[in-house]
C-alpha cells in the first residue's frame, strides 16, 4: 500500500531527529527522546488510524512495527540485534500492532457512545450496508471485534456529551485578537472569562 510505504519512509526520515539528539556528548533522557518520538513521528503513523489502519494486512502492520522499531533502537540505545521485546520494556512503548488495536477501539467506543443521531454513530450502526469487498474489515467490524474483548463488554455504555461551541453567541464574540492596523494588540479574551 502506497500510504503505509510513505507513512514509514516520513517516520524512518523522522528518526534522524532521535539520531542527532542521541550523540554521547549531549544526548537527552530516554524519558524526552521518547517524548520527541510520539509527538512527531508516531504521531505521523496515528494520523487517522482509524481510518485506514483497520484493513491493514499483517505485512503492512510489520512495516509500522518496522520504522517504530529503529527509532526504539535510538531512544534505548540497544543493537541492532538486540530483541524487540526488550525495546518495549525499556522504552514503556507498546508494539504498534497494539497500539493501532487502542486507537481503533478509542475510535469505536467514541462512535458508539455519541448520540443515536450523529453521524459517527450511524456510520457505525450497520443499517445492512456491506462492504463490496469481503476481503477488508472496516472500522466498524475491526473495533467491535476488539470492544467485545473488553472486560466491561456488556454493560451500558454511557452517552459521551459532545459540545459544539456556538461562536454567534455573546460569550465566544471574544475569541480573536481584536486589533487596528498600526495599534499593539488591544486584548483576548477567553470565551469563558467576564471580561
Amino acid at each position: 500500500m502506497d500510504h503505509v510505504k510513505d507513512v514509514c519512509k516520513r517516520v524512518t526520515n523522522g528518526s534522524k531527529i532521535l539520531a542527532c539528539l542521541t550523540t554521547r556528548s549531549y544526548g537527552w533522557r530516554k524519558s524526552s527522546l521518547r517524548r520527541v518520538y510520539t509527538t512527531k513521528l508516531r504521531y505521523t503513523m496515528d494520523y487517522a488510524a482509524a481510518g485506514w489502519q483497520p484493513w491493514l494486512s499483517s505485512t503492512q502492520i510489520e512495516k509500522l512495527e518496522v520504522a517504530q522499531n529503529k527509532c526504539l533502537r535510538l531512544i534505548t540505545g540497544q543493537y541492532a540485534n538486540s530483541h524487540t521485546d526488550a525495546l518495549h520494556l525499556e522504552s514503556g512503548i507498546p508494539s504498534y500492532s497494539t497500539h493501532s488495536k487502542q486507537l481503533i477501539t478509542i475510535a469505536y467506543e467514541k462512535g458508539m457512545r455519541a448520540p443515536v443521531s450523529h453521524h459517527r454513530r450511524s456510520a457505525l450502526n450497520n443499517n445492512g450496508v456491506t462492504h463490496r469487498l469481503l476481503f477488508r474489515s472496516s472500522l466498524r467490524e475491526a473495533g467491535k471485534l476488539m470492544s467485545e474483548k473488553l472486560p466491561y463488554n456488556g454493560l451500558e455504555r454511557t452517552p459521551s456529551p459532545i459540545v459544539i461551541p456556538n461562536p454567534w453567541l455573546s460569550s465566544f464574540r471574544n475569541w480573536n485578537v481584536i486589533h487596528e492596523p498600526g495599534d499593539q494588540i488591544r486584548h483576548c479574551c477567553h470565551p469563558l472569562s467576564n471580561r
